[in-house]
Protein backbone atom coordinates (compact mmCIF):
# COMPACT_ATOMS: atom_id res chain seq x y z
CA UNK A 1 0.00 0.00 0.00
CA UNK A 2 2.78 2.37 0.66
CA UNK A 3 4.89 2.11 -2.69
CA UNK A 4 1.92 2.50 -5.10
CA UNK A 5 0.01 4.78 -2.23
CA UNK A 6 -0.64 7.11 -5.39
CA UNK A 7 -2.47 4.51 -7.48
CA UNK A 8 -6.76 4.76 -7.89
CA UNK A 9 -8.50 2.00 -7.85
CA UNK A 10 -12.32 1.80 -9.51
CA UNK A 11 -15.07 -0.61 -8.02
CA UNK A 12 -17.51 -0.64 -11.10
CA UNK A 13 -20.57 -2.12 -9.27
CA UNK A 14 -23.37 -3.60 -11.61
CA UNK A 15 -26.32 -5.09 -10.20
CA UNK A 16 -27.76 -6.47 -13.39
CA UNK A 17 -26.54 -10.08 -13.38
CA UNK A 18 -26.28 -10.65 -17.50
CA UNK A 19 -22.89 -12.77 -16.96
CA UNK A 20 -21.65 -11.52 -19.76
CA UNK A 21 -17.58 -10.16 -19.16
CA UNK A 22 -17.32 -8.07 -22.38
CA UNK A 23 -20.81 -5.87 -21.77
CA UNK A 24 -18.87 -4.87 -18.94
CA UNK A 25 -15.13 -4.48 -19.93
CA UNK A 26 -16.83 -2.22 -22.21
CA UNK A 27 -18.96 0.04 -19.90
CA UNK A 28 -15.27 0.10 -18.13
CA UNK A 29 -13.05 0.89 -20.89
CA UNK A 30 -15.30 3.57 -21.84
CA UNK A 31 -15.25 4.59 -18.29
CA UNK A 32 -11.86 5.15 -17.72
CA UNK A 33 -11.56 7.30 -20.58
CA UNK A 34 -13.92 9.75 -20.32
CA UNK A 35 -10.94 10.51 -17.33
CA UNK A 36 -7.58 9.85 -18.76
CA UNK A 37 -6.16 10.63 -22.06
CA UNK A 38 -4.55 7.02 -23.08
CA UNK A 39 -3.45 5.54 -26.07
CA UNK A 40 -3.69 2.10 -24.78
CA UNK A 41 -5.38 -0.24 -22.26
CA UNK A 42 -4.37 -3.15 -20.90
CA UNK A 43 -6.65 -6.23 -20.12
CA UNK A 44 -4.73 -7.41 -17.38
CA UNK A 45 -5.79 -10.10 -15.05
CA UNK A 46 -4.80 -10.18 -10.86
CA UNK A 47 -2.88 -13.92 -11.89
CA UNK A 48 -1.40 -12.41 -15.00
CA UNK A 49 1.85 -10.93 -15.52
CA UNK A 50 2.64 -8.73 -19.31
CA UNK A 51 5.65 -9.04 -19.94
CA UNK A 52 8.19 -7.80 -23.17
CA UNK A 53 10.52 -9.90 -24.76
CA UNK A 54 13.69 -7.67 -25.83
CA UNK A 55 11.99 -4.08 -25.46
CA UNK A 56 10.42 -2.06 -23.01
CA UNK A 57 6.42 -1.75 -23.21
CA UNK A 58 6.43 1.40 -24.23
CA UNK A 59 8.74 0.80 -27.15
CA UNK A 60 6.56 -2.09 -28.24
CA UNK A 61 3.84 -0.19 -28.41
CA UNK A 62 5.13 2.98 -30.11
CA UNK A 63 5.37 1.63 -33.41
CA UNK A 64 2.00 -0.28 -33.12
CA UNK A 65 -0.68 0.93 -35.28
CA UNK A 66 -3.61 -1.76 -35.54
CA UNK A 67 -6.08 -0.66 -33.24
CA UNK A 68 -6.24 -4.08 -31.10
CA UNK A 69 -3.25 -6.52 -30.27
CA UNK A 70 -2.79 -9.59 -29.85
CA UNK A 71 -0.65 -11.05 -27.31
CA UNK A 72 -0.09 -15.10 -27.03
CA UNK A 73 -0.77 -16.37 -23.79
CA UNK A 74 1.83 -19.09 -21.60
CA UNK A 75 -0.18 -20.78 -18.31
CA UNK A 76 2.31 -21.91 -15.49
CA UNK A 77 0.91 -24.84 -13.86
CA UNK A 78 1.55 -25.67 -10.11
CA UNK A 79 4.45 -28.38 -9.09
CA UNK A 80 3.81 -30.83 -6.97
CA UNK A 81 6.97 -28.92 -5.00
CA UNK A 82 4.60 -25.58 -4.38
CA UNK A 83 3.80 -25.07 -0.89
CA UNK A 84 0.39 -23.47 -0.48
CA UNK A 85 1.37 -21.78 2.89
CA UNK A 86 4.17 -19.32 0.98
CA UNK A 87 3.26 -16.33 -0.09
CA UNK A 88 2.92 -16.21 -4.15
CA UNK A 89 6.07 -14.63 -4.81
CA UNK A 90 8.18 -17.06 -2.93
CA UNK A 91 6.52 -20.07 -5.14
CA UNK A 92 6.73 -18.64 -8.42
CA UNK A 93 9.60 -20.98 -9.39
CA UNK A 94 7.92 -23.75 -8.54
CA UNK A 95 5.75 -23.92 -12.08
CA UNK A 96 5.58 -25.42 -14.98
CA UNK A 97 4.78 -23.51 -18.20
CA UNK A 98 2.21 -25.02 -21.14
CA UNK A 99 2.52 -23.89 -24.30
CA UNK A 100 0.13 -20.97 -25.74
CA UNK A 101 -3.48 -21.84 -25.44
CA UNK A 102 -4.99 -18.63 -25.84
CA UNK A 103 -4.51 -14.61 -26.19
CA UNK A 104 -5.40 -12.14 -25.11
CA UNK A 105 -5.65 -8.29 -26.10
CA UNK A 106 -4.45 -4.61 -25.98
CA UNK A 107 -6.86 -2.11 -27.24
CA UNK A 108 -6.27 1.44 -28.92
CA UNK A 109 -8.51 4.07 -27.87
CA UNK A 110 -8.93 5.69 -30.78
CA UNK A 111 -12.22 3.85 -31.57
CA UNK A 112 -14.84 2.42 -29.53
CA UNK A 113 -14.53 -0.82 -29.21
CA UNK A 114 -16.95 -3.87 -28.04
CA UNK A 115 -14.58 -6.38 -25.86
CA UNK A 116 -15.45 -9.79 -26.26
CA UNK A 117 -15.77 -12.55 -23.21
CA UNK A 118 -12.56 -12.99 -21.30
CA UNK A 119 -10.98 -9.99 -23.09
CA UNK A 120 -9.75 -12.23 -26.28
CA UNK A 121 -11.37 -9.96 -29.33
CA UNK A 122 -13.37 -7.47 -29.86
CA UNK A 123 -16.74 -7.86 -31.97
CA UNK A 124 -16.61 -7.54 -35.71
CA UNK A 125 -12.61 -7.59 -35.42
CA UNK A 126 -12.35 -7.25 -39.17
CA UNK A 127 -8.31 -6.65 -40.32
CA UNK A 128 -7.94 -4.30 -37.44
CA UNK A 129 -5.46 -6.64 -35.09
CA UNK A 130 -2.18 -7.38 -35.00
CA UNK A 131 -0.16 -10.56 -33.60
CA UNK A 132 2.52 -8.92 -31.52
CA UNK A 133 5.39 -11.41 -30.86
CA UNK A 134 8.11 -9.62 -28.72
CA UNK A 135 5.69 -9.31 -25.57
CA UNK A 136 3.15 -12.27 -23.65
CA UNK A 137 1.29 -13.20 -21.15
CA UNK A 138 2.09 -14.92 -18.18
CA UNK A 139 -0.32 -16.50 -16.33
CA UNK A 140 0.37 -18.32 -13.08
CA UNK A 141 -3.58 -19.63 -11.82
CA UNK A 142 -3.76 -20.07 -8.20
CA UNK A 143 -7.62 -21.25 -7.45
CA UNK A 144 -9.37 -22.96 -4.82
CA UNK A 145 -11.54 -25.43 -6.38
CA UNK A 146 -14.85 -23.11 -5.57
CA UNK A 147 -13.17 -20.46 -7.14
CA UNK A 148 -12.82 -22.86 -10.32
CA UNK A 149 -16.47 -24.01 -9.78
CA UNK A 150 -18.26 -20.65 -9.78
CA UNK A 151 -15.47 -19.82 -13.04
CA UNK A 152 -17.20 -22.99 -14.89
CA UNK A 153 -20.54 -21.89 -14.03
CA UNK A 154 -20.48 -18.27 -14.86
CA UNK A 155 -18.53 -18.86 -17.97
CA UNK A 156 -20.66 -21.23 -19.24
CA UNK A 157 -23.71 -19.04 -18.64
CA UNK A 158 -22.09 -16.26 -19.80
CA UNK A 159 -21.15 -18.06 -23.31
CA UNK A 160 -24.88 -19.25 -23.30
CA UNK A 161 -26.42 -16.40 -22.88
CA UNK A 162 -24.13 -14.49 -25.22
CA UNK A 163 -25.07 -17.66 -27.93
CA UNK A 164 -28.42 -16.89 -27.36
CA UNK A 165 -28.37 -13.20 -27.56
CA UNK A 166 -26.31 -13.30 -30.71
CA UNK A 167 -23.30 -12.03 -29.63
CA UNK A 168 -19.56 -13.65 -30.37
CA UNK A 169 -19.39 -15.74 -26.87
CA UNK A 170 -15.68 -16.28 -27.53
CA UNK A 171 -15.71 -17.90 -24.13
CA UNK A 172 -17.64 -21.54 -25.28
CA UNK A 173 -14.46 -23.83 -23.68
CA UNK A 174 -16.23 -22.97 -20.63
CA UNK A 175 -19.47 -24.74 -21.84
CA UNK A 176 -17.89 -28.30 -22.19
CA UNK A 177 -16.72 -28.69 -18.38
CA UNK A 178 -20.37 -27.06 -17.24
CA UNK A 179 -21.71 -29.92 -18.80
CA UNK A 180 -20.23 -32.77 -17.60
CA UNK A 181 -20.64 -31.15 -14.20
CA UNK A 182 -24.32 -30.98 -14.80
CA UNK A 183 -24.45 -34.85 -16.00
CA UNK A 184 -21.66 -35.77 -13.07
CA UNK A 185 -21.65 -33.40 -10.00
CA UNK A 186 -18.78 -32.24 -8.12
CA UNK A 187 -16.62 -35.77 -8.65
CA UNK A 188 -16.22 -35.34 -12.30
CA UNK A 189 -15.21 -31.33 -11.64
CA UNK A 190 -12.64 -32.65 -9.24
CA UNK A 191 -10.82 -34.98 -11.79
CA UNK A 192 -10.81 -31.81 -14.31
CA UNK A 193 -9.84 -29.34 -11.63
CA UNK A 194 -6.66 -31.80 -10.46
CA UNK A 195 -5.28 -31.31 -14.00
CA UNK A 196 -6.10 -27.84 -14.20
Amino acid sequence: KEKYKESIVYILIDPIVQHYHGLKMTAGINFIKTMWNLKWILLVDADEFLCPIGRTLNEILSDKKSEVLKVYKTFYNLLESYDVSKPFYDNIQYRTAITNLSSKIIISTERDLNILQGSHDVLNNDKTSEVVDDLVYAEFRIRSFKQYKSKIINGAKAAILAIENGYDAGSNHWIAPYNEYLKYGDDRLLEIYSGY
